[in-house]
C-alpha cells in the first residue's frame, strides 16, 4: 500500500490498508456468504471511506464520472418514487437498491489500490470454491441448499458460474494456461448437469459470443459460436436436468402463445412478465411509486388464480414499474455509461468491463440483478473497480 510519509497521516494509511481489504474480502465472499458480502465488509468499506474523508471527493466525481452520476441520480429517483408512491414497503425496498449508492464509496476507495488484480482475482477465487462447493454437495459431502446444490439459489449459483467462465476463458486468453479449460469444463459442468438455472445458460452463451468477439477474427469466431451451439446440444443430450429444464421452458413459451396460463417457474415467470407490462401502461411516465410493486400486482391479478409475485425477476419491469420510463431511462443512460467507460481501459480490463455491461444488461431481463443482494453486490464491486478512470500504474491489470 501507499508508503506512509510525514504528509500522509497514519490513520489515512491504515484507510487506505481497510479499504483496500475490504474490496478483496467483498469480493471473495460475493459467491460464498450474503451476510458477509452485504452487510459486514461494506461496513468496513463504509469506515475505511469515513478515514479517508472519502466525502470530500464526492463532488469533483460527480462532475468527472458519468457513472458516478447516473448511481446516484437513479437511487435519488427511486427515492423520490418511494415518496409519492407512500406505500408501506417503501423505505423498504428503495433500502434494497442501496448498492447504487455504495458505488460512490467504493469508487473512492478503488482509486487508492495500487491494482485492481487483488479485488477481481478475489471475485474469482470465491467463484471457484463456490463450485467446489457445490460439486461436494452434489456428492452429498455437504449439505443441499433447499434440495439444490448451491451455497444461495441456482438462480444466482448460474449467474455467478456464467461470470467465472467469461473470466477464465480471459485468463487462459491472457497466459496460455492449458489448465485453466479444465477449470472452465468444471464450471460448465456444473452449470449444466448440477444447477438448474436457465438463467447462467443464457448468460454463458452471451458472454461467451462476446468473448469470441472480443479475442477472435471472423473464421475462429465462427468455430466459437459453433462450439457454443455443441455444448448445448451435448447438455442437452446427456443431461436430464438441462433437457427437461429446456423442455419445460419451450413449452411454456408455446403454451403463452396460445394464450394458456402454465404454472410452471417459466410458466409463471412469462405470467410476470405480461402482467408487469400492463401495470406499466397504467402509470407510464412515473410508475406507482417505490415500494408499490407488490401492492400493485396483488391487485391485478386479483380474482384469478395466477401466483402473486413482489418481483418480476426483471429489473428493467421492476424499476419501470415502480418508477416509470424515467427511471427506465435512467437505468439504461447507466448502462450505456458503463460500456463506455470500458472503452477507456485496454487488453483484459476492457474486455472483463464489457463482460461486466453485458452480464448486467442481459442479466436483468431474466432477474432484477440491482435489486438482489449478490448480483447486486457484484455489480457494485465491478461498477467501482471499471468505472473510474484507468490509472497510470504499470501493475494496474487485471
Amino acid at each position: 500500500m501507499t508508503t506512509q510519509t510525514a504528509t500522509q497521516p497514519c490513520w489515512q494509511s491504515r484507510g487506505e490498508r481497510l479499504g483496500e481489504i475490504s474490496l478483496v474480502l467483498i469480493g471473495f465472499t460475493i459467491p460464498l456468504s450474503n451476510a458477509l458480502c452485504t452487510g459486514v465488509f461494506p461496513a468496513l468499506a463504509v469506515v475505511a471511506w469515513l478515514m479517508l474523508c472519502g466525502w470530500r471527493g464526492v463532488p469533483k466525481l460527480l462532475r468527472e464520472n458519468r457513472v458516478a452520476l447516473l448511481c446516484v441520480v437513479l437511487f435519488a429517483w427511486l427515492g423520490v418514487a418511494a415518496i409519492y408512491g407512500g406505500g408501506s414497503e417503501a423505505f423498504g425496498i428503495w433500502k434494497k437498491y442501496r448498492e447504487l449508492a455504495l458505488i460512490i464509496i467504493y469508487m473512492g476507495l478503488a482509486s487508492a489500490l495500487p491494482n485492481r488484480t487483488r479485488a477481481v482475482t478475489a471475485l474469482a477465487i470465491g467463484l471457484m470454491l463456490a463450485m467446489q462447493i457445490s460439486f461436494m454437495q452434489a456428492a452429498g459431502m455437504l449439505p443441499m441448499k433447499h434440495g439444490n446444490a448451491v451455497l444461495s439459489s441456482s438462480l444466482t449459483h448460474g449467474a455467478l458460474m456464467a461470470w467465472l467462465v467469461f473470466w477464465l476463458m480471459h485468463y487462459h486468453h491472457k497466459t496460455g494456461m492449458n489448465g485453466i479449460l479444465a477449470l472452465v469444463a468444471l464450471v460448465l459442468a456444473n452449470l449444466f448437469f448440477l444447477v438448474d438455472s436457465s438463467t447462467g445458460v443464457v448468460l454463458v452463451l452471451s458472454l461467451g459470443l462476446l468473448f469470441g468477439l472480443q479475442t477472435m477474427r471472423r473464421a475462429k469466431l465462427a468455430v466459437m459460436a459453433g462450439g457454443l451451439i455443441a455444448v448445448v446440444v451435448f447438455a442437452f443430450a446427456v443431461s436430464p436436468m438441462f433437457r427437461t429444464a429446456t423442455q419445460g421452458d419451450v413449452k411454456a413459451v408455446q403454451e403463452m402463445l396460445n394464450g394458456k396460463i402454465t404454472f410452471t417457474p417459466t410458466g409463471e415467470r412469462l405470467q410476470f412478465y405480461r402482467n408487469s407490462l400492463a401495470l406499466l401502461s397504467q402509470a407510464p411516465v412515473l410508475g406507482h411509486g417505490t415500494g408499490r410493486f407488490h401492492e400493485r400486482y396483488a391487485m391485478h391479478v386479483a380474482g384469478t388464480n395466477q401466483v402473486v409475485t413482489a418481483n418480476p425477476h426483471n429489473e428493467y419491469l421492476m424499476v419501470g414499474v415502480q418508477s416509470g420510463l424515467v427511471g427506465v431511462g435512467i437505468l439504461l443512460a447507466l448502462f450505456w455509461a458503463l460500456w463506455q467507460a470500458a472503452a477507456r481501459w485496454e487488453g483484459m480490463d476492457r474486455w472483463l468491463a464489457q463482460g461486466m455491461v453485458v452480464w448486467l444488461s442481459v442479466g436483468c431481463c431474466f432477474n432484477s440483478f440491482i435489486l438482489d443482494s449478490r448480483e447486486g453486490m457484484l455489480f457494485a464491486l465491478l461498477t467501482a473497480l471499471y468505472a473510474k478512470l484507468p490509472s497510470s500504474n504499470p501493475h494496474d491489470s487485471s
